[in-house]
């Protein structure tokens, strides 16, 4: 009888949690040099339909890990829990969400010590991977031309910054209807320093399909590359 009752119940519990794996990885070219940079490896953790959780591995040119990144969606997926390490020279950066306030942690390199701060989060916050879900959220206003503001949490910065991200067109990417976004810092001169993200995505999966601007990967001297990222999608 008690055997039948935990049968029962494993079988409950598998039909009630539908969970599955998205994989998809993109070659970073280093925009300067047009040279591969590294590789960008996410496997995404999806349950009843909800992304919940990735893991990204970052590979050099020759196929050799150098960095990981961890994102958790719960309980705020604009702003989640995520910790990027970098094994070559020690570089850290994350957030997470603690008593109702947003904390960010980095350091350069082993050599220094980690710094933190936490912030107040604002009425439309998005961290990291929280951008993923907020374009999802809001597929149909960026469809329909609306320019979406909103603040971004920076932990290499220790600090927010408006930002706002915008349709720049409706196109053919690699043979699919795709969508073109802008994404730029909601300041006249700040944007003299920072160029935009531009990313793609596809329109009948809402995924995206391709990368181009300042990367959370350091190149060999310790700063952002600018890169390229075109992605591939499989199970």
């Amino acid at each position: 009888m008690k055997t039948k009752l935990l049968l029962l119940i494993i079988l409950i519990f598998t039909i009630s949690i539908n969970a599955e794996t998205n994989n998809y990885y993109g070659d970073a070219i280093d925009v300067k040099t047009g040279l591969k940079a590294y590789s960008d490896n996410h496997s995404e953790l999806v349950v009843n339909g909800k992304h919940v959780s990735s893991q990204i591995e970052y590979k050099d040119s020759q196929g050799k890990v150098i960095g990981k990144k961890s994102i958790k969606f719960n309980p705020n997926s604009y702003l989640p829990d995520f910790k990027l390490e970098d094994f070559r020279d020690g570089y850290i950066e994350g957030g997470e969400i603690v008593e109702g306030k947003y904390k960010m942690f980095h350091r350069k390199n082993k050599n220094e010590q980690m710094k933190e701060k936490l912030l107040e989060i604002a009425p439309l916050s998005i961290a990291d991977g929280g951008f993923d879900p907020f374009i999802k959220d809001n597929w149909t206003d960026l469809m329909a031309g609306k320019k979406l503001k909103f603040k971004f949490y920076a932990p290499s910065q220790l600090d927010s910054f408006n930002f706002y991200v915008i349709k720049t067109k409706i196109a053919d990417y690699e043979g699919r209807s795709s969508l073109f976004v802008k994404m730029e810092l909601d300041n006249l001169l700040l944007n003299i320093f920072i160029p935009p993200i531009y990313i793609t995505y596809d329109i009948a999966t809402k995924r995206i399909v391709f990368y181009e601007g300042i990367s959370n990967v350091n190149n060999p001297q310790g700063k952002s590359y600018f890169v390229k990222l075109a992605y591939s999608h499989f199970k």
